[in-house]
């Protein structure tokens, strides 16, 4: 069967099968000397074809449109598998409360309404200038974990960490070494635009680490 440039896997994978042949070495070297951009599919592909032809003996060859299928339907699955987990062994973990929340499809706003805060806290906390992060209380990061669907800890992680600058030019524009400002929630809570009575419900609770989760 002749093959043409352009084909896809799935294409070279059909052309494989109907070409009579078997799931040998020699015909693994002669199909990725051809389609040498899918030499690591082809390796994958000739072992799964190999792997089902000892798990079938008595059938009839690959060359069948039964077994053709099934080889190459085994093979797609199993590359598509490893490609998704090369995928998620490759894709960097994100560091940032605001990266996850529009992750989730949420802005800052809507995370400081499904947690009770205003947005000056979610910024605060997204750029770790709340500390210690212990004032914070346990109804506050459990709201967290709910809208942004995460761990106790990985909040925690998303939280904490060396002060973030607020922008790249504030630090620019800093002469010597930038000093950060933190403050503590209680701090926060004071300075935000929440309305008096939300402020006092959140300063009368005390911090997380009276609370383990």
């Amino acid at each position: 069967m002749t093959v043409s440039n352009h084909l896809t896997l799935e294409d070279v994978l059909i052309a494989i099968v109907g070409d009579d042949g078997e799931p040998s070495h020699e015909n693994l070297v002669c199909w990725t000397r051809r389609y040498p951009k899918f030499s690591g599919q082809l390796t994958d592909f000739f072992a799964t074809w190999a792997e089902q032809e000892e798990a079938e003996p008595g059938e009839c060859r690959v060359a069948t449109e039964r077994v053709a299928s099934l080889a190459v339907s085994h093979a797609l699955n199993l590359l598509h598998a490893r490609e998704m987990q090369n995928v998620n062994a490759t894709e960097p973990q994100l560091r940032r409360l605001s990266q996850v929340a529009r992750q989730r499809g949420l802005s800052d706003a809507d995370l400081a309404g499904r947690c009770g805060f205003d947005e000056g806290i979610i910024v605060k906390l997204d750029r770790h200038r709340i500390v210690p992060i212990t004032d914070i209380p346990m109804v506050g990061i459990q709201r967290l974990m709910a809208a942004l669907s995460e761990s106790f800890d990985r909040v925690l992680d998303l939280i904490s960490g060396p002060p973030i600058a607020m922008s790249a030019g504030s630090l620019r524009k800093a002469r010597g070494p930038a000093v950060l400002n933190t403050e503590t929630f209680s701090q926060a809570i004071q300075a935000s635009k929440l309305p008096d009575d939300k402020k006092q419900d959140w300063l009368r609770l005390p911090g997380y680490s009276s609370h383990p989760p």
